[in-house]
This record gives C-alpha cells, sequence and structure tokens, in this order.
C-alpha cells in the first residue's frame, strides 16, 4: 500500500514537472512495470484508454499524447502493430526511462 501512495504522489508532481512526451513515457513504463510485476507480458500492451482520456488522466490535450507517442514511435521506444494504433510493443522499459530522461534536457526540448 505504502508503494501505491508514493507512487501515486510521485504521478502528481511529475504532472506539474515533466514535460509531456516525458510524462506520456512515464505513463507507459508504470503500465509496463506494473503488468510485470503481476506475471503478464510487459512487452505488448492494448491502450484501453483513448488518447483523450490519458490526456485527462495526465493533465494534457489528446494531441499531445498523440504527438508524444509518435516521437516515440519514431525513436523506436515503442511501435504500434496494428493500424488502430491502440495495440503497442515496448522495447523495453530501460528505453523509456531513456527516453524520459532525454525529454527532460533542455536541448531535446528545442529540437522538437
Amino acid at each position: 500500500m505504502s508503494r501505491e501512495i508514493s507512487r501515486d504522489r510521485d504521478s502528481l508532481l511529475s504532472l506539474g514537472t515533466l514535460p509531456a512526451d516525458a510524462r506520456v513515457a512515464d505513463f507507459l513504463r508504470y503500465w509496463a512495470e506494473s503488468l510485470s510485476q503481476r506475471g503478464l507480458r510487459a512487452d505488448q500492451i492494448t491502450l484501453r484508454m483513448t488518447r483523450a482520456e490519458i490526456g485527462n488522466y495526465l493533465g494534457m490535450t489528446l494531441e499531445s499524447v498523440s504527438r508524444a507517442l509518435s516521437r516515440m514511435a519514431r525513436s523506436n521506444v515503442i511501435r504500434f502493430t496494428e493500424k488502430g494504433r491502440r495495440d503497442l510493443c515496448i522495447a523495453s522499459t530501460e528505453a523509456l526511462a531513456s527516453f524520459i530522461q532525454a525529454a527532460m534536457t533542455p536541448a531535446s526540448r528545442v529540437l522538437q
């Protein structure tokens, strides 16, 4: 229970401090880690929430969520497996963590 409370606190702090790309990547990383802890596949995820719902959860617009997912796909951090773009493959949680770190550097924000 304390881990969940700590994670919720960290999530609230990240809403105000992380750039949009890092928020979406952190959301996917947490989701993948949560699945892995339950013994489920963490490398393939089906987005049950719409981009608008993810945006509402993260305090972003759906366009920002879509752009962040597209940037992650272009960076080969994730890969969409279907045409509908709800099913995605995650290369590794380490790749997501690296993407989060890169998104937080000022130089990468200027290039986007």
